[in-house]
């Protein structure tokens, strides 16, 4: 006999399958198979039978052993029973999901045993497991619900002032609210003030007694001056174009929210302020600079709140509510804000990940964060702090194009680019757009 359908047997001479054990009784007491008679009607069928039901022992000692203990119905399922020339595959198989950092989904369940991580991921975050381990601990859910600021996309970095020639010397109402110092830097003070005080015209006023000739000269001079700083603003204004062109193959903007408690804008700012304390404290302990650690944690926190958003059946219901998963494969679309509705819709031209492939590509980031001349520019668009006023939080992030790990950080970024993965961190990352910064924007509308 052989087996057929789910288990039951089927006669290997007429090649009958069974349904029911009650069918296989009934063949063989009954002698329903031809050549089952044909044996049973010779002078002597031990003769015959006995070669063939030594063909069905069993010669493995660990099964013979096993029998003596286990029930058939467990015999059944051990894969040595069923295959054992397969054995030695079975063993290598079995070790290499041992080996392997997989995780196994049932119907269950998904289980969710600490899984080892690679030592390259390891070494490469030390410094960031470092701070944070001086931090309390952050509770990692993910906010899916982010709006993307209008018009050009960026929040201002401080109030504009009023004219120059408005009463009170141009300082008005919208010179009531505090001002920061402007710094490329979140938490370094103005060391440049009072150093090098900035040159200013000491232009001689219009005298009464003045000839016409001196009021020529005057006039002449005004006006060659008038042609210079319009010359400088048209370079400038052409050089910024060219830099924002040339941004458009490096950079990137994120959009984070600030609202809820311990979002990720908070969480950057404790990040980078400890790291100044440590620079201060232990500067020996630290090789990355203040951006990459921050990049890192942004790609971390990121990865952790992703994998919250897939973990239960109500957040991957919620996800799939928001369009963050479809629902029919279970991919995770591209996203791109809509000024209509004012929300992110799906966007059919970038192609959907899968979630295999965006933990993947978020673990290589963070591996790449901490090489040189990976990431060249990691900061707020305005200052960093532990409280904000506006909802979102702009953020500039600029990869090289020096050596090869920054090549692939930014392959890796392009095709995570606009993804609905970032909203899984209450955030949005895309590619820096073709426009002018806020103060060139400025320059460009008074020299008109």
């Amino acid at each position: 006999m052989e087996h057929s359908h789910q288990g039951m047997p089927q006669c290997r001479h007429c090649m009958h399958k069974f349904t029911t054990w009650h069918a296989f009784f009934h063949h063989v007491s009954a002698r329903c198979c031809a050549f089952l008679r044909a044996i049973y009607n010779t002078d002597n069928p031990e003769v015959t039978i006995l070669p063939q039901l030594n063909e069905a022992l069993v010669d493995s000692p660990d099964i013979i052993a096993l029998a003596r203990d286990c029930s058939w119905q467990d015999l059944a399922v051990l894969p040595q029973v069923k295959h054992p020339e397969q054995d030695h595959m079975i063993q290598e198989c079995i070790a290499d999901i041992k080996k392997s950092n997989i995780s196994i989904a049932t119907m269950f369940g998904t289980f969710s045993g600490e899984i080892p991580v690679p030592s390259e991921l390891r070494e490469a975050t030390q410094e960031l497991d470092t701070l944070k381990a001086l931090l309390p601990s952050l509770p990692q859910t993910f906010a899916m619900d982010l709006e993307e600021p209008e018009g050009d996309h960026r929040p201002p970095k401080w109030q504009k002032p009023g004219p120059k020639g408005a009463p009170n010397g141009g300082k008005g109402k919208r010179q009531q609210l505090p001002r920061g110092p402007r710094s490329s830097n979140s938490w370094r003070d103005n060391e440049w003030q009072g150093q090098n005080p900035p040159t200013q015209w000491n232009w001689e006023p219009r005298r009464s007694g003045w000839t016409s000739q001196q009021e020529d000269a005057q006039a002449k001079q005004l006006a060659e001056l008038k042609a210079i700083i319009s010359m400088l603003t048209t370079l400038v204004l052409r050089q910024e174009i060219q830099l924002s062109v040339s941004r458009q193959d490096t950079a990137y903007v994120v959009f984070i929210k600030t609202q809820g408690q311990n979002n990720l804008a908070q969480s950057l700012y404790s990040i980078g302020d400890q790291w100044h304390q440590m620079k201060q404290s232990s500067p020996e302990k630290l090789r990355a600079p203040m951006r990459s650690v921050l990049f890192q944690h942004f790609i971390e926190t990121i990865k952790l709140r992703f994998h919250q958003m897939l973990a239960s059946p109500s957040s991957r219901s919620q996800a799939q509510e928001l369009g963050l998963i479809s629902a029919k494969d279970s991919l995770i679309p591209g996203l791109r804000w809509d000024p209509t509705a004012k929300t992110h819709v799906q966007e059919d031209r970038i192609e959907p990940l899968r979630p295999e492939e965006i933990t993947a590509s978020l673990d290589r980031l963070l591996i790449l964060a901490s090489k040189e001349f990976v990431v060249t520019r990691f900061h707020g668009m305005r200052k960093l702090a532990e409280e904000y006023t506006s909802p979102t939080l702009g953020m500039f992030l600029e990869i090289g194009n020096r050596t090869n790990e920054a090549q692939e950080a930014w392959e890796l970024l392009h095709k995570l680019t606009q993804s609905a993965v970032w909203m899984a961190g209450g955030c949005y990352l895309r590619h820096e757009r073709l426009q002018l910064s806020a103060l060139a924007k400025r320059l460009a509308a008074v020299s008109k």
